[in-house]
């Protein structure tokens, strides 16, 4: 099978949906099958994560691109001709897009004039409180429904809709994403890359970064919309109740900052570490995640939470607030709090902090449910609806219908013209 993948979220922009498209190009190659990816160009900063890959069955296409508001991420430019051009000279019998930008129009423009099938990826709720806020700095809520209205009818144009959560694909079909299209497919990772270290090494490691007795780790990027200076907060009042404690932050972003003057100016120097970003391959098959003691989100933006899923392979129970995609699956492999409630969040830590017998129990079973979340599997899944989606496609050419769908994007955004105006801060 030949299968086009289109992504704005690619390296060197590192993100848990960047994280996926990657494993996921591995696995399709691994199985046999080729893949043609398109992603944004960086220019000097381009890097290859197929390098290694000895095949020809993968070809990276760059191009061009913009910056955005998020810092160090860019976005594609519509090229239309030059995408259908690349998808057809490939001969992809299936496309599939991860964001719904101009690169995510150009594949389904592609798949309507090629007759190919299109699936598209749900990764991000950019309408939450925190994407709206934070990422586009809107302080007027009409632009929520707009986003919607865009979000039907790329969705919907759309042959299948991946969701990474069965919450997720509920909230898609309650906004007005045909339940016929909605398919509930998790976000994955290489289980079997991870690696556990043993006590002595733990101990090793743990004094090698200065680190307290009991440790709690982030990871992710460091960006307003995780949250993060609610986490930092909490940490203070976990910190007044068991000094012996320190908050792993790894990763990097362009809130960085912002958090180390918090740290400093709540005094938590002591208590709270920025480790900067590590490798993904190394941060899995070093067994370093497994020297922690639990894994902390304070975000309530996830749609799923790759990192998380990635912490609790190396048998790290999560604390997450309630409304994250991932706790979806904790089950009783971790705690879950009430929504931006600190002190429930704060108590859930300190419980695990003073509970060895139970947070050690909760690891063991955070690794088997992470088990469920390998790659090799959860390509075979998605392979199966690649197959079903290709054999239950009816070719049709661009019609007047698919044409006039999209003029009425225009009209609806004509029609909050004037919303538009005062949606800036």
């Amino acid at each position: 099978m030949k299968i086009a993948i289109l992504t704005d979220s690619f390296p060197p922009y590192l993100s848990g949906i960047s994280t996926y498209c990657i494993e996921l190009v591995r696995q399709l190659v691994k199985k046999g099958h080729s893949v043609l990816v398109m992603a944004p160009n960086y220019g000097n900063d381009n890097i290859n994560p197929f390098a290694d890959i000895k095949t020809k069955k993968v070809k990276l296409v760059r191009l061009k691109s913009v910056r955005t508001m998020v810092s160090g991420f860019r976005i594609c430019l519509p090229k239309t001709a030059g995408v259908i051009k690349e998808i057809k000279s490939f001969k992809a019998d299936i496309i599939e897009t991860e964001d719904p930008l101009f690169l995510g129009i150009d594949g389904l423009i592609a798949s309507k004039i090629l007759g190919i099938p299109c699936i598209s990826t749900f990764h991000t709720l950019a309408t939450s409180e925190e994407y709206l806020k934070v990422i586009f700095r809107i302080k007027n809520s009409n632009f929520k429904k707009i986003v919607w209205t865009y979000h039907r009818w790329f969705y919907n144009s759309s042959d299948i809709v991946f969701a990474t959560t069965k919450e997720t694909s509920s909230l898609l079909v309650k906004n007005g994403i045909y339940k016929s299209k909605v398919s509930t497919i998790p976000i994955f990772f290489d289980y079997y890359r991870t690696k556990i270290l043993s006590e002595d090494e733990k101990k090793v490691l743990k004094k090698y970064y200065g680190l307290k007795e009991k440790v709690a780790v982030y990871l992710g990027r460091i960006s307003q919309e995780k949250n993060l200076d609610t986490l930092i907060k909490i940490w203070k009042e976990v910190a007044n109740e068991h000094p012996d404690s320190t908050l792993v932050i790894i990763g990097k972003g362009s809130y960085k900052k912002e958090l180390e003057n918090l740290v400093k100016k709540e005094k938590l120097d002591k208590n709270i570490r920025f480790l900067g970003e590590i490798e993904h391959e190394q941060l899995l098959s070093s067994g370093l995640l497994s020297i922690f003691d639990i894994y902390v989100s304070a975000s309530i933006s996830e749609t799923f939470g790759l990192a998380g899923i990635e912490a609790m392979a190396h048998k790290l129970p999560p604390v997450l607030f309630r409304t994250q995609g991932l706790a979806e699956v904790v089950g009783n492999s971790g705690l879950l709090c009430s929504t931006n409630n600190k002190k429930s969040f704060k108590e859930a830590v300190l419980k695990l902090f003073k509970n060895d017998k139970m947070r050690i129990l909760m690891g063991v079973r955070a690794r088997k449910i992470a088990g469920f979340y390998d790659s090799n599997k959860a390509t075979d899944k998605i392979l199966k609806m690649y197959e079903k989606t290709i054999r239950k496609y009816t070719p049709s050419k661009v019609s007047l219908n698919y044409l006039s769908k999209i003029s009425k994007i225009g009209i609806n955004l004509d029609k909050y013209k004037k919303i538009l105006k005062s949606l800036y801060v």
